[in-house]
Formats: structure tokens, sequence, C-alpha cells
């Protein structure tokens, strides 16, 4: 039977401030009304509340449209009478449906007053029994009947029935008394007390934050299953398929959503899977072939109260863990590149001409290469030149300043360390940078700088092939290439005590030096017009341009930071150039004051003696002595001038950043 239904109508609060969680979302209810009383007490509750409260009075099968259109508006929660509750459920959806029943309290205020004693009242009541309603009746003293109904249509037939039952007065809610009038048969409305439907509209309220914190953490839970590349699932105490990510289904070849693998948990771990799910195993790992294929599986046991309910497994396919292990090797070492050739190196002379063919020469085999020049002629590149010409140029390339680091961090850094070797060690240890260069190239630049410890394990790396990390004891083989650099003469170093002898003759067995600017002007006029090139490109300006007279003055400078000072000169140019004006001979000027307050004229460091095999490399002149007062104060006037910023310092002194930290620290500045 089909019940008309009162006009529908549809409210939506106007803010409030009745609920703590002013931060959530207001929630969107959707509320079946069976009363007028209850609209009154939605409205109430609108007036205190900042959630979306929508009403009907639509019941029972007429609220199933209603229903599905409010879902489609994003209703989360719907609320309403136990039948209609009940008929939401079966047919609509998703959206949770919270049953508000009827309570002893509204049972007792409805009937107080409406009958006297020894009264025969049937109360209706859907699918089950009102509990604590014998006490209520006892109480009033009235005979209570409930009369039990399952439909809308049953519904009527109990109504009917209550005066042949002795009923002379029925007490229910809105579909009661359309049957009851319809029957002639005296009717109270069953009303829901205040705090009784605000207490059912809180619990949805919680109900519907609690779903959407749920759906959060499931979101979370399922987008972490997808992230991670191997397969992942889990699987409940019958072995069913509880969630799992794309790979897991690739790896398990799951036709689709809900395909399942019968005896899914058993085929993956065999007899393991009763010890998991009895907690008697905390992991399992195994490697078993699964329908034609192997597979690296491991499974953990979810704990609830500590009973196992579900289990945790993850797949691999050998291949796969083969290739990221490859993958994090190539990541480790990846910004170990080399991206000079030889061929980058730009030159117009024999000198270096002589020099680039040597490089290219030492490229094809492992011995160690020994690179002597002056500070800025560019040693590094030419290292990396070297590695690309030869047969490791797809291998790392490894590069170190032996002069930047104190000695133990350099002895670390190079050799690795394990953990506990020292304070602040890393945990679990740490690989060193011949472990890295493993296949590869490693640059030991400034090398004269390496402390005695560390020049004695660097000839037994040179000598036996291996290293023993910092704290450890055991001998890791590596096969590295070497190449060092050296700034000043290393055979020097050897007659005053300060370097090994030994291990001058191990690194020196291919030496190669790079001759200072100075000896090859011609090659200025290559390089100061394609340094100009370089800097207005990354100034988006136009580079001047250069003139003879220029160039003639260029080539009658001594540069004594060699090509780095050349490169930094350019670049200076075109920013003041192009930004405030300036003009080549202003620059120029500045170049020949050198410092100011100094004067002016740049010495010309001595060269560098080649040392070759079996001949032993002549001494050259002894340099100036470092500690001169001269040499303290054009550093010092040098780095007010940069205001103690030693990368600008270094530029206004023709040096490398490093070459000026170590004279400052010989200096004790």
């Amino acid at each position: 039977m089909n019940i008309p239904a009162f006009h529908a109508t549809v409210e939506q609060t106007q803010g409030g401030s009745m609920h703590s969680s002013a931060n959530a979302a207001p929630c969107r209810i959707g509320v079946f009304l069976s009363t007028p009383i209850m609209e009154r007490h939605v409205r109430e509750y609108m007036a205190q509340s900042r959630d979306n409260i929508l009403t009907t009075y639509d019941l029972f099968t007429e609220a199933q449209e209603t229903a599905r259109r409010w879902e489609r508006e994003g209703v989360e929660m719907f609320v309403s009478r136990r039948c209609t509750a009940a008929i939401l459920s079966e047919t609509v959806s998703t959206t949770p449906v919270f049953s508000l029943p009827h309570s002893p309290l509204d049972l007792m205020t409805s009937l107080r007053g409406r009958c006297g004693p020894g009264a025969t009242v049937m109360l209706t009541n859907f699918r089950e029994e009102m509990r604590d309603a014998e006490q209520v009746a006892s109480l009033l003293g009235i005979n209570l009947i409930q009369g039990i109904f399952t439909s809308v249509e049953h519904m009527g037939e109990v109504v009917r029935d209550a005066p042949r039952l002795g009923a002379s007065l029925v007490i229910g809610g809105w579909a009661t008394k359309v049957y009851a009038e319809r029957y002639g048969i005296p009717f109270v409305e069953l009303v829901p007390s205040r705090d009784h439907f605000f207490g059912a509209l809180e619990n949805a309220r919680n109900a519907v934050l609690f779903n959407r914190e749920r759906e959060a953490l499931m979101g979370e839970y399922q987008c972490v299953l997808d992230a991670v590349s191997e397969g992942m699932l889990s699987v409940d105490r019958q072995g069913r398929i509880l969630s799992l990510n794309p790979p897991a289904r690739r790896l398990l070849r799951l036709a689709g959503p809900g395909s399942q693998p019968e005896d899914l948990a058993e085929l993956l771990l065999g007899d393991e899977a009763a010890a998991l799910m009895a907690g008697k195993t905390r992991r399992y790992e195994a490697l078993r072939s699964l329908r034609g294929r192997s597979l690296i599986i491991n499974a953990y046991p979810v704990l609830t109260k500590g009973s196992v309910e579900r289990l945790v497994i993850t797949l691999r396919a050998p291949r796969d863990v083969m290739r990221q292990e490859n993958k994090v090797r190539s990541s480790l070492t990846k910004s170990f590149t080399a991206p000079y050739e030889l061929e980058d190196i730009l030159h117009s002379g024999k000198a270096m001409r002589s020099m680039l063919d040597l490089a290219a020469a030492c490229a094809d085999t492992d011995a160690s290469v020994l690179l002597m020049g002056e500070t800025g002629t560019g040693k590094e590149m030419v290292a990396q030149g070297i590695h690309n010409a030869g047969p490791r140029r797809n291998r790392p390339f490894v590069s170190v300043n032996c002069a930047e680091l104190p000695e133990q961090l350099l002895e670390s850094e190079l050799f690795g360390h394990e953990e506990g070797a020292f304070t602040g060690a890393r945990k679990g240890g740490k690989a060193g940078l011949f472990e890295l260069a493993h296949s590869g190239t490693i640059f030991l630049d400034e090398i004269n700088s390496s402390s005695a410890t560390v020049q004695i394990k660097l000839l037994r790396v040179l000598q036996e092939k291996e290293i023993m990390r910092v704290g450890g004891t055991r001998k890791i083989p590596i096969d590295v290439k070497v190449i060092a650099a050296t700034g000043s003469d290393l055979w020097r170093a050897v007659q005053e005590g300060s370097f090994r002898k030994d291990l001058f003759f191990r690194l020196n067995v291919l030496p190669v030096v790079i001759p200072p600017l100075r000896e090859r002007p011609g090659d200025i006029a290559v390089l100061f017009p394609a340094f100009l090139r370089r800097a207005a490109q990354k100034l988006h300006a136009d580079a001047p341009t250069v003139t003879r007279e220029q160039l003639a003055k260029l080539t009658a400078y001594a540069w004594p930071g060699n090509v780095r000072q050349l490169r930094h000169f350019a670049e200076s140019y075109v920013l003041r150039a192009t930004r405030l004006g300036a003009s080549f001979d202003d620059l120029y000027a500045e170049l020949l004051r050198g410092v100011p307050g100094l004067e002016a004229a740049p010495a010309t460091p001595p060269p560098i003696a080649t040392a070759t095999l079996p001949a032993l490399p002549p001494q050259p002149e002894p340099e100036p002595p470092l500690h001169s007062p001269r040499e303290r104060a054009r550093i010092q006037a040098a780095l007010v001038q940069a205001r103690y910023r030693k990368t600008e310092a270094a530029r206004l002194l023709g040096m490398g950043r490093t070459t000026l930290w170590r004279k400052m620290r010989e200096l004790g500045l």
C-alpha cells in the first residue's frame, strides 16, 4: 500500500557554532521525517550547527528516489525511522543509513495523560520489540501490546487487529496514524524527545566524520600500495584478497579487480601460512614458483590485540630485484660524471697540442697519471678528458680535492667508514669514494696536501688494488684508474720529506705537464673570445668585440692565475660592460694594478718540473718564502676587498679557492 506523503521540504543551515570540530567541512545529512515534531527538532538543531541538513517527508518506498538524488548531491548519511532505514539500506547503494529507534522515554512522555490505568495500548514496532517498554507500562499502570510488523502492508494488518487483541489505543509514527484513522482506532503519536533526537543527529554526524577519516586512511593506504614498485597485497584468514596494488595483480596474473585465485595464502606460502596465522612466525621469506614464474615472497602477520587477522605479502620477481639494485648503484654514482672531453680544451699552439696528445695516450691504459700544472691551468678538465677518452668513459668519475678536507675527514671520505668508527660516524657505515669509483676513475686533486696517514693508505690501494674502511677489518677489492694532480713541485715535497717517495713513483707512472698560459700566449686569441661569448650568453647579452690592440695587451700580461684568471676577467668584462658601461681599458688597468694599495706587477710563478722515469726530475729554483710580509699583506688586502668571501678573494688574487684556502692555513690567517 502506498502511503500519501506530506509536502517535501529541503532545508540548509545558515551557520552556527554547536560543534567543536570547526576545521571539518560541514557534514551533509539527509533526514527522513515522520512527524512535524521531528521537523521542529531539525530546525532547532540547524540553528546551532554548521552542518547541511536536508529534510523530506518521503517515507518507505517513496524515500528511495529521494535518497538516490541526495546521493548524487553528496549527502553523506541518511537518518530515518527503522522501517524506512531498512528499506534504504537494502535498496540504495553506498550511503550509510542511521536508524532512529523510539526510546522508552519517548513512549512514557507520549502516553502520560493520554490513557487511564488499566488501559490496553498497542505499540507498533518494526521487526523487533522496544526494550524496557514493559517497565514503562508498569510505571503507567497499563497493558502494553507490541505489534511487530515487517513491511508497510504488514503494518496495516497489525493496526487493524489491535481491537481484536483488546487494545483501545494505538501509539506509533505517522504511518501508524494513517492506518489507525483508516480503521477508526484511537491514536497517540509517539513523539521523539528533543535530547534523544539531537543525540541521534550527533551520532550520525560523528559517523560521517569517522567515515571520512576511514576513507582518507584507506586512500592513503592504497596510494602507498600503488606507489611502491614491488607487488603488495593483504589477505584475511581465509586467504581472500583484501587489497592489492597493480604490480601484485601483474605478478599474480589476475584478470580483473574482482578476480580471486583459489587458496591464495596456501599457494603463496605453503605450510608456513598456518604458522603465520597462528602468530608462531613473525616473518616468512622464500623463493617460490608460482604459475610458471619465480617470485621472492615476504609475508608478515598483522596483529590485532594479539590475534592475527590478516597477512601482508610482498612479491618481487628476481629480475626486478637485480634491476633495482643496478638502478641504486647508478643513482649513487650518477653525480660522478665527467662532462668535458679533451676536444673541449681550446688551444692553438703546439705546446697544448702535444700535452693533449700525451693525455689521450694515457687514456688507453690503467696506469696512474700525474697531472702537474699551476693553479688555473685546467687540471680537472684534462683529467675528465682522459677519463672520457678511455674505456671507462661510461663508468663513474669521482673527483676529490685533498686540500679541502681535514686529515680524518679526508681519510673517511676516500676509504669509507664502518658504523661506530668515530664520533659522528654514519649509522650503518658509509662507502668511500674509492668504492663509489669502482670500475671508473678517481681524480685526486692537490695530492701534495694529503697527510702521511692518507699517503700510506693510498700507497696500499695502488699496490694491492683493495681498500679497508676506517674502523673496519674487511678488505674490499676495487678496480679504479687513479689520476692525481698537483699545483706545486711534488718532487721537491719528496726531497723535503712531506711526501712519500714510493707513493710519488706509484703516481708518476704517466706524467703530464700542463703548460701555464704565459708560455702559450697564442692561445689567448682563442680562449678570450670564447669566454666572452659564454659569459654573454648567460647574461642574454651581446659579446663585446675583441680588437687586436686588446689581444696584444692581454698577451703581454703574465696571467699568474692562468686560464681561470683569464675566464674570470672575461666574465667581469661582459658584466660590467653591459650593465655599467665599463670599457676594456678600465678593466685592464685594474688588472695591472692588482689589489688596491699594493704594487701591481703580478709575480710570475716558477714552472713545474716535469717528472719522468727513470731519470729523476730536476729541482727548480726556490720559490719566494710563503710567509713573506708581501704575500700576507696581498692576501689580507684581497680578503678585505672581497669582504672575506673566499671565492671573490681568490678571483681578485688570480688563484683557485683551494689554493687560497691552503695559503691562508699556512699563513695562519
